[in-house]
């Protein structure tokens, strides 16, 4: 049996959106997600850097990051990928988040077998540690990573990942994903 990887913000729930949101508020700016083509977000907002990080920090006690919205089509892709392997969650978050996100992971199906979070390190090491047979992911550099290990990866496509070239590898949404996997 396979073991799939998801990423959580931006593959399972809507993050990115929920974030710019809010610090569009909290910054007195109207950025929008199609803007947003890195994590760099100085370039994105006209603010210090330290008051970038505060706010996207307080972002994370805020109704909106306890109730982010699943990405459409997720709910029963997660369902039926699971048909397919072992579902792991393994998120770039910190673990002072787990309890929110298993929160917000209660909006899927129950099927899958454990949330692992990295707390900001490569991810890399914990797709060898599960064996990863598929990771499915926004990050250019964690999809590199996988890529680079032999593991099979599907790119969920959004604006800040829009420069890495995998060709058929990118997928639009989760009837993508569910298409790509019957055929592998």
């Amino acid at each position: 049996m396979k073991n799939i990887i998801l990423d959580i913000d931006d593959v399972t729930l809507q993050y990115v959106s929920a974030l710019i949101n809010y610090l569009n508020k909290s910054l007195g700016k109207n950025a929008r997600k199609r803007q947003i083509k890195s994590w760099d977000l100085e370039k994105h907002y006209p603010a210090p850097k330290e008051e970038i990080s505060k706010a996207w920090r307080e972002f994370t006690d805020t109704k909106e990051f306890s109730n982010l919205r699943l990405i459409a089509g997720a709910k029963n892709g997660i369902q039926e990928l699971s048909n397919y392997g072992k579902i792991y969650f393994v998120t770039y978050r910190n673990n002072g988040v787990r309890e929110k996100t298993e929160e917000n992971l209660k909006k899927v199906p129950a099927v899958w077998k454990d949330l692992i979070f990295s707390d900001r390190q490569s991810k890399i090491d914990i797709y060898r540690r599960l064996n990863a047979s598929l990771v499915i992911d926004d990050s250019p550099s964690h999809i590199l990573e996988a890529k680079n290990e032999g593991i099979e990866v599907l790119l969920f496509n959004q604006p800040w990942n829009q420069e890495l070239d995998v060709g058929k590898q990118r997928v639009r949404n989760w009837k993508e994903i569910l298409e790509y996997q019957k055929i592998i």
